[in-house]
């Protein structure tokens, strides 16, 4: 059993591993990047493509709340889900962009 950090991300990893997840596999993460204004501006979408193969943008008549997906293939990891968070927010945040939610389907 792994101690995850108190936080909201800590909280999916516990969620997971009561679900049976295998952290020894490879899983598509989405990562989900919102924005001040919508739709984001071509700059934000030009800086996330230049570092990121495949980005899906979900509009508002597809999603409540709109956003761009990154779709990454890797093993879950604490490290690999906050430290991608924290890059696409560095990417973003001069557009008035952030990540800070992730899925994964097991």
């Amino acid at each position: 059993m792994t101690n995850w950090p108190d936080d909201a991300d800590g909280d999916v990893f516990r969620s997971l591993q009561a679900d049976g997840c295998d952290f020894s596999k490879t899983y598509d993460i989405d990562f989900f990047v919102d924005f001040e204004d919508w739709p984001p501006s071509e700059e934000a979408l030009a800086a996330l493509t230049a570092q990121y193969d495949e980005l899906l943008i979900q509009d508002e008549e597809e999603e409540e709340v709109p956003c761009v997906v990154i779709k990454l293939q890797a093993k879950l990891s604490y490290e690999f889900v906050t430290e991608t968070q924290k890059k696409l927010t560095e990417i973003v945040q001069p557009f008035g962009g952030v990540c800070m939610d992730w899925g994964v389907q097991i």
